[in-house]
């Protein structure tokens, strides 16, 4: 077969295989596009366009493999390698409305066998390597170990190909943008190449970050002569506004010690971007900027607070350093790792949680201190079949943990959710119990919400920040001691309660219902004002 294949230009070859490489990962991507919410600002795009764009992703397509090629058996290893990238983001994208970007390419790299790749399944695992196998096959037989790329019909037929990059590349930029950034395997290139680059940032700005230095600049003021408070924040996981008010439980309802904020939008889609949000004074405009901003932790600790980081999920690398940059500044930190260890268990529920929160809370060392307890949850992160007993399955049919999110049907999804919830709220009952005889506060968002089935949306993390994923509900509870020792704090939460506020809001309101005063509190966001 390899020998009857050599009577055919090796161009001719490529193209052929580019084509089928570009119908099988782009055209999926590009029905999805129009079909979905992705694009509004042009809804008169039609055939046409979609057709110009499929011819753009092929050209690129081709000359990737063109240029991989030319460096013989390696390259043509390489071109495999990327076809199969290619698949699972075409994967991602289609039946989770997710774009491959730096933060993607982050978890990968960084949580590799972790949370990201719960989303897939044996089943979709198989199809992929089933068809990269193909793939690789004919681009094997494409190859056959030539190189005939110097003949002069081929160098003008490749310069006019450049030459209809650059004039598609000119005349509409939007077809450009979305080669780059939604169709691979481009935008595996693209997404590389931001994720080095903000690394390499964040590395920098965090070897420039000196936090003691930053605290020191800012006037800060805090009196407690009576019994040790503790200020308490707990952290939810993809949790959204209208399943938690649907679904809360009466004695959540009926607790007299607790104001609800009806109207609450997270700062960002992604755990790592809304962080910064919630414990520094940075704006979400500019969150990247959060290592030169106040950090919640070092002003507790600066007013001689003992602080603790106790969290369901994992502190990874220096890159999702929205986690291991500010927790580090915690006095204790116990993740989810630390956790697996110790109990001697790899699924962890967030009941697990409750044990390091009571010996937090009952600290020998940190008894006569104020406190601050950071809590983050599992809470609904996929695989939702993951995050609860089986006790509290009480919706079904649900989505087995065995099945790809893309088998799932949407009612299937909608009650393995529903299922996580209930867990959630019973998690949270159980911890504010712990704190009934304390003096404290306590604090409760999500990081943003969750997706399921909104206009073929699965998940978390769309760029085009849509409602469901940011629309979160926020609560505040007291206990019984931090009423009666801050009335007019509490009076000034329930009037505000009725506001539009966003994660920014939570920084300064937990400094202030703290009773902490400082420059850098916007009173305006302080909703105990």
């Amino acid at each position: 077969m390899s020998i009857k294949l050599k009577k055919y230009p090796q161009w001719l070859l490529i193209a052929l295989l580019s084509i089928f490489a570009a119908l099988i990962v782009v055209t999926p991507i590009t029905v999805k596009f129009y079909q979905g919410s992705f694009v509004t600002a042009h809804e008169n795009f039609g055939g046409f366009q979609i057709a110009v764009e499929v011819l753009t992703a092929f050209i690129v397509q081709y000359f990737i493999a063109f240029g991989l090629l030319s460096l013989g058996l390696f390259g043509l290893v390489i071109w495999t390698i990327l076809f199969l990238a290619s698949l699972l983001v075409t994967y991602f994208f289609v039946f989770l409305g997710k774009n491959i970007d730096a933060w993607v390419v982050n978890d990968i790299f960084e949580n590799i066998g972790g949370l990201t790749f719960e989303y897939l399944s044996i089943k979709t695992a198989v199809l992929a390597l089933g068809l990269t196998i193909i793939f690789g096959f004919l681009a094997r037989l494409t190859w056959s170990g030539r190189r005939s790329f110097n003949s002069k019909s081929f160098l003008i037929l490749h310069s006019i190909l450049i030459l209809t990059i650059l004039l598609v590349a000119i005349f509409d930029e939007f077809t450009v943008k979305k080669i780059r950034y939604n169709y691979p395997p481009v935008s595996i290139f693209t997404s590389i190449f931001k994720y080095a680059k903000i690394k390499k940032d964040s590395d920098i700005k965090i070897r420039k970050s000196q936090s003691s230095e930053i605290i020191s600049r800012h006037k800060i003021s805090y009196t407690n002569d009576k019994k040790p408070r503790t200020v308490v924040f707990i952290i939810g996981e993809s949790l959204r506004n209208d399943y938690f008010y649907e679904m809360l439980p009466a004695k959540l309802k009926e607790e007299k010690n607790i104001t609800f904020f009806n109207e609450v939008y997270s700062c960002g889609t992604l755990t790592r971007k809304s962080i910064p949000c919630l414990l520094t004074n940075v704006k979400h405009s500019h969150w990247e900027d959060f290592p030169n901003s106040v950090n919640m932790i070092d002003v507790f600790k600066k007013l001689n607070f003992g602080t603790y980081w106790i969290d369901n999920q994992n502190l990874y690398g220096y890159f999702d350093s929205t986690y291991s940059f500010l927790a580090k500044s915690s006095d204790v930190i116990i993740e989810g790792k630390f956790i697996s260890a110790d109990l001697g268990k790899s699924n962890r529920y967030d009941e697990f949680l409750l044990p390091y929160i009571k010996k937090a809370i009952g600290d020998e060392t940190e008894a006569k201190k104020d406190k601050f307890i950071l809590i983050h949850l599992l809470g609904s992160h996929w695989n939702l079949d993951l995050r609860y007993p089986e006790e509290y399955a009480k919706f079904s049919p649900r989505c087995l943990v065995t099945k790809s999110v893309s088998d799932c049907s949407k009612e299937e999804l909608i009650n393995s959710y529903k299922n996580s919830v209930v867990y959630s709220f019973k998690v949270l009952e159980d911890i504010l119990e712990l704190f009934s005889r304390e003096n404290a506060v306590v604090f409760f968002t999500p990081d943003h919400g969750f997706s399921l089935q909104d206009e073929g949306r699965i998940g978390n993390g769309a760029n085009n920040k849509p409602f469901e994923q940011i629309s979160v509900p926020l609560f505040v509870w007291h206990s019984d001691q931090y009423k009666k020792e801050n009335p007019d704090l509490l009076k000034n939460l329930l009037k505000n309660s009725h506001k539009k506020i966003t994660h920014e809001y939570v920084f300064h309101s937990i400094l202030g219902c703290s009773g902490v005063g400082a420059d850098f509190i916007d009173e305006d966001l302080n909703l105990c004002r």
